[in-house]
Order: structure tokens, then C-alpha cells, then sequence
């Protein structure tokens, strides 16, 4: 088995750590979750690390309530903060505020090469790129979905988000280092 192909695979299994911990009250930090990626090559190993960190840290906030304009990790955020806040915390980058913004910021992707730690994108107010959220693999993204709600895990594949997709896009890591393949 390919050593990327190995890390792809352990992405979901922790992310289902992470749902199984989602009545966390303090945010668990990816920096304090290791993964191990196998005998992997340095580079590979840690580029996957990286994108796992994107992903630990957008479940990490799961059942955080939604406040629209609010980019708390503690009273709640909408989905544009709750990418700003993943991208911030795990990589130190910095991203635009709204999800419009965001839409152009990296590379874009076709549904068919989406990786975990992707940007998915929707149009849930009647105009294109109106909601963000970030790609688990597996068709599931995690997002902040609305007033009312909280942070949570969908189905792409669902009818109401497969009619509402706008595109995808990958955000590059600024650490120089290659997403694996």
C-alpha cells in the first residue's frame, strides 16, 4: 500500500476519535493529538501530519455553537470564522473573512480530487459561495452550518448539500511542504 494512501486512511479513524469526544468542554488542539503515519519518508510523513492538523482542529469544534459574525472558539462562530480559525490555528494562515472571499484563495479542485482539508463550498442564501466548510473525505465536510445550530459533520452526498455545491478549493500550506497524493 502506498504510504499516502496509508495516512489518507487514518484521517477518518480520527476523526471518529474526535466525534466520539465531541462533548469536550475545552477545544482539543491538534498539536496535542499525535497520528501515526507508519514508516513514511519525512517530508510525506509530516505534510500529512499537517493536513491531519487542519482536520483534528475543524473537529476539535464540533457542538460549538453558531453565531453569525462571531469568531469565538468560545461563544460560537459562523463558517467563514470557523475556516479562518482551523487554517490560523493549524497552519498560521491567515484567510480572508467571508466565505465569498475565501472562495478565491488557493487552488480550485474538482469534486473528484477533493482531499481531506479541503474548502467545499455552497450557495445556502440564494448566491454562490455562500457557505464554507472543510472536507473530511469520504463525501462528510465539517462546518458551521446556522442560527440555531452548531458546528457539525454533514453528508455532501445528502440531497439538500449535492444541489447547493458550488466547487472546492485547496488552500496551500505555507510551510513549503507537498500535500501527499
Amino acid at each position: 500500500m502506498p504510504p499516502d494512501h496509508h495516512a489518507r486512511r487514518l484521517l477518518p479513524a480520527a476523526a471518529a476519535m474526535l466525534l466520539l469526544l465531541g462533548s469536550v468542554s475545552t477545544p482539543v488542539l491538534a498539536r496535542d493529538i499525535s497520528i501515526d503515519t507508519g514508516g513514511m519518508a519525512s517530508p510525506l510523513k509530516n505534510a500529512s501530519q499537517r493536513i491531519g492538523d487542519v482536520v483534528l482542529q475543524a473537529l476539535a469544534l464540533a457542538g460549538l455553537q453558531y453565531r453569525y459574525g462571531g469568531d469565538s472558539a468560545i461563544t460560537g462562530m459562523d463558517c467563514s470564522a470557523l475556516v479562518q480559525h482551523v487554517y490560523r490555528q493549524a497552519w498560521q494562515q491567515e484567510l480572508p473573512r467571508t466565505a465569498e472571499e475565501i472562495s478565491r484563495a488557493g487552488e480550485r479542485v474538482t469534486r473528484g480530487e477533493l482531499e481531506p482539508g479541503d474548502l467545499v463550498f455552497f450557495d445556502t442564501l440564494s448566491r454562490p459561495y455562500s457557505h464554507v466548510g472543510i472536507y473530511l473525505g469520504e463525501d462528510k465536510f465539517v462546518h458551521s452550518p446556522s442560527a440555531g445550530s452548531r458546528v457539525r459533520v454533514e453528508n455532501m452526498a445528502g440531497t439538500y448539500w449535492k444541489t447547493r455545491y458550488n466547487g472546492a478549493r485547496r488552500i496551500a500550506d505555507i510551510t513549503g511542504l507537498e500535500r501527499p497524493r
